[in-house]
């Protein structure tokens, strides 16, 4: 989960196992993560595949570095114009290579 709030993103990990536990040990539970949410806060969720992204100039993935930058830069977009413009750059990233994955971005701005 990463949090914009103040022009800053704050980064929450979660656990590095599969939501479906089939390869862990039964009685591993996931970490429990509570936020206080500040009005202006931005809340983004994802899978992978927008980082996985394989593009540019070079045929190099897009790399969780180059999407937070993203994120901090388009926070302040109404949700529309952010979809826009996360689908845009995508667009041009990947160029016409094939997309490697699924993409999800869930934003809630509070």
């Amino acid at each position: 989960l990463y949090l914009v709030r103040n022009n800053k993103l704050i980064i929450i990990k979660g656990n590095r196992f599969s939501v479906g536990k089939a390869s862990i040990d039964e009685n591993q539970n996931f970490d429990e993560h509570k936020v206080k949410l500040q009005k202006g806060d931005v809340v983004y969720i994802f899978s992978d595949g927008y980082a996985d992204q394989f593009g540019g100039q070079f045929g190099k993935k897009y790399k969780f570095r180059r999407f937070k930058h993203l994120l901090l830069t388009i926070h302040k977009l109404s949700p529309k114009k952010q979809k826009e413009f996360l689908d845009d750059n995508l667009k041009s990233w990947k160029g016409e290579l094939e997309q490697v994955d699924d993409i999800l971005i869930i934003g809630i701005k509070i």
